[in-house]
Order: C-alpha cells, then sequence, then structure tokens
C-alpha cells in the first residue's frame, strides 16, 4: 500500500509540473513580440521636412552655445537630439523612394549625429571639422534636391552668427 501511495504522490507531482510547464509555455508564447517590418514611401517633400528637423537637431545647441549655455545643459540637449536622429535614422533606412535622396539624408544624419558628439564631449579639434562638413553636405543637399532651399534653422544661425561677426569687428 506505501509503495502505491507512493507511486499516486509521485504521478501527482509529475502531472502537475508538466501541467504548469505547458501554462507557461502558452504564456510565454501569446506575450511574445511580434516584429513587423515597416517600409516607408516618403516623397521629396516628406523628405525635405526630414531634412528640416536633422538641421534643426544641430543648429539648437549651437544656438544654445552662443547664448553661453552650460556644458551640463548642451548634453541634455545633444542627448535628446540625438536620440530624434535616431528615430529620422530608422524612418529613413525604411524608406523604398527616392533612394538618392534617402541615402543623402542618411550620411546627412550621420555627420549631424558626429557634430553632436563633438557638442556633448566638449571636442574643438573634431567639433571643426565635423561642422564644416555639416555645413557643406546642409549646402549639397539644399542645391541637388531642394532647389537651394536651406533649412530656416541654418538661414537663421549663419544671420545671427554674420550680424555678430559684424558688431564685434565694427566695434574693434
Amino acid at each position: 500500500m506505501k509503495k502505491y501511495t507512493l507511486g499516486l504522490a509521485v504521478l501527482a507531482t509529475i502531472s502537475l509540473g508538466l501541467a504548469g510547464c505547458q501554462n507557461n509555455q502558452k504564456s510565454a508564447s501569446s506575450s511574445s513580440i511580434k516584429t513587423t517590418i515597416k517600409s516607408n514611401q516618403y516623397n521629396a517633400q516628406a523628405l525635405q521636412k526630414r531634412y528640416d528637423k536633422i538641421c534643426d537637431q544641430v543648429i539648437s545647441p549651437l544656438t544654445a552655445i552662443r547664448y553661453s549655455a552650460t556644458m551640463a545643459e548642451l548634453k541634455k540637449q545633444t542627448a535628446k537630439n540625438q536620440q530624434i536622429l535616431d528615430d529620422i535614422n530608422l524612418e529613413l533606412q525604411n524608406n523604398t523612394s527616392v533612394p538618392a535622396l534617402t541615402k543623402a539624408l542618411t550620411q546627412y544624419v550621420t555627420i549631424s549625429k558626429a557634430v553632436l558628439t563633438d557638442i556633448a564631449n566638449n571636442n574643438p579639434d573634431t567639433f571643426k571639422t565635423d561642422s564644416q562638413k555639416f555645413s557643406t553636405l546642409t549646402n549639397q543637399i539644399a542645391q541637388q534636391y531642394f532647389q537651394g532651399e536651406l533649412p530656416k534653422s541654418m538661414v537663421t544661425y549663419t544671420k545671427m552668427t554674420a550680424s555678430t561677426s559684424s558688431s564685434t569687428s565694427s566695434s574693434n
């Protein structure tokens, strides 16, 4: 009788254990994350909005520097702007229309992120080189794809730096 009771207890334990495993498997498979591949069909006008937004992410901390922002403020702003650029880059990677412009904007994101990294790391040597590349690429994309139309933030920043430079040189 002892063997029979012990056998039933072992059988009941195994049955409960197997039932528990099946329940865990069901819940694990039903709660798994489903990944879908999304492709975008951005036309030139939609891509121009992204071009403007990419530029804005670099110009905003440059403007903050001109107004004497602290390093802590700059680091916070550049981190936020880097994330925005990452999001735009993902949208561009999934874009299946206007491939040449999409590729140019992907390169633009890369150099923009480099400028933001230079600002956050307070690295004037690479900042000078990267910001020149950023400016050149901004102009090239505008000329090649948008009839020379620069982002408003770039135009405003250029005017601001030009007026600051001329007022500084005229006061000397």
